[in-house]
Order: structure tokens, then sequence, then C-alpha cells
């Protein structure tokens, strides 16, 4: 598997209800250094990101026109959009490849439009 497609699994993977579920999983797919700003622009840390995977009952997200790149070695950008009922949301993930494998070191997410 190349790293664009490596990354991309990683990321579905990490949007699994299942996965997110499991605070051994999402801490493995989540770097020690991990950020995020979320949709609301708040910056959350990775303790804090996982706490709210963990408690995330919304069910199963679905990512479109999801497409990753190359940015640099062992890194790749991964860039799709999730729609809820309340906001369609353009989201992106730094991953790094790790000798324990693809860990998100940063993501983005801005809500673009209101449905």
């Amino acid at each position: 598997m190349n790293q664009v497609d490596a990354a991309i699994a990683a990321e579905l993977r990490l949007l699994d209800s299942t996965v997110r579920a499991d605070a051994s999983a999402v801490e493995s797919l989540l770097a020690p250094d991990f950020t995020e700003i979320g949709k609301s622009g708040r910056v959350w840390s990775r303790d804090a990101a996982i706490r709210a995977l963990l408690d995330d009952t919304s069910g199963p997200t679905e990512a479109v026109g999801i497409v990753g790149r190359v940015v640099a070695d062992r890194l790749v950008l991964v860039s799709y959009t999730t729609g809820s009922s309340d906001a369609v949301v353009r989201r992106t993930t730094l991953w790094r490849n790790m000798p324990s494998g693809w860990q998100a070191v940063f993501h983005q997410a801005t809500a673009i439009a209101a449905i």
C-alpha cells in the first residue's frame, strides 16, 4: 500500500464509530503531539480530543471526496468533507508515518455551510 492510501485508511479508521469507542485504538491513531482546531475554532489537545471521540455517540461519519497527497517524507495531508444535521465541514488531517504506524499529528475542521 502506498503512503497516501495508508494515510487515508488510517483516517477512515479514525472515523469508524467502533474505533472511536476504543480508547487504545484512538490513542494509537493520535500522535503524542497531536492538536486539533475544531469547527468552532476551539483548539483541542490530544487528551481532550481523545475524550471527545470516546464520548461521541453520533454514529458513523462518512468522508466525502477524500483525497491525500504526500507533503514531505513520511507526511501525508488528507482532506475530505463530512456532513451532519447541523453543518457541512471541510476537514484536513496531517498524518505522520511512525514505526508504530500512521498517526495523526494535526486536524483542522472548518464549517462551510449550515444544513
